[in-house]
């Protein structure tokens, strides 16, 4: 007989990958942030108005805009930012994959099964990474080697 009460493989599936994929998209919400935007770009004047004017605190003397991210970066800049937030959460992803396989091993419950393929899980998530910092390493001296070719005088 059948227990309804439990949900099936793929149910559980479905489950781990809609909370990795909402906490993944959360992560990166926060990473991409641009910054904290102020409504008012000068401070309020604090002499009181002339006599005939309307008593306003807040200054309308300078424009309100948004600050650009990109002003005053490089194209290698930008470049490097990219592949930072990339790897970044490519990171993410397998700190949470070696995770889960720990979860699927730790409730297996003895099943062979399960336990073979959380060690797989956790083995290709260990080499995911690996391969994760070596790239990282190589980018980030990539990138460093252009930037201070770019800025030795020449």
């Amino acid at each position: 007989m059948i227990n309804m009460n439990h949900p099936s493989k793929t149910e559980l599936k479905k489950k781990w990958l809609r909370l990795a994929g909402a906490t993944l998209l959360s992560l990166g919400l926060l990473a991409v942030q641009a910054g904290v935007i102020y409504a008012e770009t000068t401070p309020p004047s604090t002499t009181p108005p002339a006599q005939g004017q309307a008593g306003s605190k807040l200054s309308t003397s300078a424009p309100v805009g948004l600050p650009t991210p990109l002003a005053g970066i490089s194209l290698q800049q930008l470049a490097g930012r990219i592949v930072n937030y990339m790897l970044g959460l490519a990171g993410t992803i397998g700190l949470v994959m070696f995770v889960y396989g720990g979860v699927v091993w730790m409730t297996a419950s003895g099943n062979q099964e399960k336990i073979a393929e959380a060690k797989k899980t956790i083995v290709w998530s260990v080499i995911g990474l690996v391969s994760l910092f070596t790239s990282y390493i190589m980018v980030k001296f990539v990138i460093d080697t252009i930037q201070a070719a770019q800025q030795k005088p020449a």
